[in-house]
């Protein structure tokens, strides 16, 4: 009797952990793992000079997309780039190659889009008014759907040029 019960028991946990993980499977993404998406498809979409090898993107500020954007190190794209994650401080973006620029740094905005003129850098940012202010891409959420605008006057003082296949 005590070998059945074990065996009903293990069975319903079995019928629960794949219903759990197949409901988790079918989850749709969550905001932070679109705006990241949109973030990787920027960067793989940007025509980078063929010396660069590895793909800086740095984090300015504490952004709530920190984990998902982290999610993407290490991944590969175009001539076998390979795409770094990490943090940085507002003034020491020279070695960045794409800028995640978090709302806390509304008041530093300018002089870090002002460092980053001519330079061929990448700047994306999920705040609201950042890319009128001279974000290259703003993130944002309408209608219930990750949505961006692109500046084209940030892409060219930049130096890079916007891709017609994010248009």
């Amino acid at each position: 009797m005590k070998s059945r019960v074990t065996r009903a028991v293990i069975g319903l946990w079995g019928l629960w952990a794949l219903a759990t993980l197949a409901s988790a499977q079918s989850a749709p993404p969550t905001e932070g793992e679109v705006k990241a998406a949109f973030v990787y498809n920027f960067i793989l979409l940007t025509p980078w000079e063929a010396s660069v090898e590895k793909v800086d993107l740095c984090i300015v500020g504490n952004t709530r997309l920190r984990l998902d954007l982290e999610r993407l190190s290490g991944r590969t794209f175009g001539a076998n780039r390979v795409l770094s994650i990490r943090p940085a401080a507002a003034d020491s973006l020279e070695s960045c190659h794409a800028v995640f620029i978090s709302d806390d740094q509304g008041p530093q905005l300018e002089p870090i889009l002002t460092s980053l003129k001519g330079k061929k850098k990448l700047s994306v940012s999920d705040s609201s008014g950042f890319g009128r202010r001279g974000v290259m891409f703003n993130l944002m959420l309408k209608d219930d759907r990750v949505r961006f605008e692109a500046n084209a006057v940030a892409a060219t003082e930049t130096g890079l040029p916007i891709s017609s296949r994010l248009l």
